[in-house]
């Protein structure tokens, strides 16, 4: 499994437009070899013509430690895109994410807690700005610089703390 994520990325790095077909069998191999990244990969590789499908594989590379296939299923269960929309689920997954270093999805949790959002098919998200803000102070940690708005924008932080979180 590991010689196929690094055939994957060996195509990537020889040409900024790799053959399709190829790239998605290494990274098929890799991901069922148990690569979490290469699942994630492969779920932005085949996104737009199955919506299902990357959802799926985002799941599989959520499960096995990507932080990215976290925030990407996020995304999509926030939306509604490929799975049912549930907002309870998508911030859980987008605080997973942001746990693992992801700073683009603690700006969402932090939006979404921020907002709140109303039930859709599974739980709702009651709108908690303290929680938003704890998130957007991570994200900005992270070097999100829309997150370090959002942080000043609650009023959660000076320009000299939003320098000293970089």
């Amino acid at each position: 499994a590991d010689a196929c994520i690094e055939a994957a990325d060996q195509l990537r790095r020889d040409d900024p437009n790799p053959d399709p077909q190829r790239l998605q069998r290494w990274l098929g191999r890799a991901c069922d070899g148990g690569v979490a990244r290469a699942c994630t990969d492969l779920g932005w590789l085949v996104a737009a013509e199955d919506a299902e499908r990357a959802a799926d594989l985002y799941g599989r590379g959520c499960s096995g430690g990507d932080p990215h296939g976290c925030f990407d299923l996020a995304v999509v269960t926030e939306l509604g895109t490929g799975v049912p929309p549930d907002p309870a689920a998508a911030a859980t997954l987008y605080d997973q994410a942001c746990a693992g270093g992801d700073g683009q999805a603690c700006h969402n949790l932090g939006a979404l807690r921020n907002r709140g959002a109303a039930p859709a098919f599974g739980a709702g998200v009651l709108r908690d700005p303290a929680a938003a803000s704890v998130a957007f102070r991570e994200g900005c940690r992270l070097g999100v610089a829309e997150a370090c708005t959002a942080a000043a924008y609650l009023g959660d932080a000076s320009a000299a703390q939003i320098d000293a979180w970089f």
